[in-house]
């Protein structure tokens, strides 16, 4: 994020649990950069509202939250390939 925020990077982002608000508030995306951030409901380290909260920043029809029924660690998704899938999707969708 914070690559994001200071124009070091610009190009399609997958963020996995994020805790950016968790360690930096307040964190923002910027307009017109695609974002997708990937949050499991049962993340116990990190909020899932403070990935809604940043979703609700940068460009809305650049940013996508997908919460998933998960931990911190996303090991559901890794293993049942919607990784590989979001990877693609954003490549795609840029």
């Amino acid at each position: 994020v914070t690559l994001l925020e200071r124009g070091v990077w610009s190009g399609p982002t997958l963020l996995l649990a994020q805790g950016a608000l968790y360690l930096r508030p307040p964190a923002e995306l910027p307009e017109d950069v695609t974002v997708w951030l990937v949050h499991g409901t049962g993340d116990e380290l990190i909020p899932d509202d403070h990935s809604r909260q940043l979703a609700a920043t940068g460009s809305p029809d650049r940013v996508r939250l997908v919460e998933v029924d998960d931990d911190h660690s996303l090991h559901a998704v890794v293993t049942d390939g919607r990784l590989f899938e979001w990877v693609r999707g954003i490549y795609e969708a840029d």
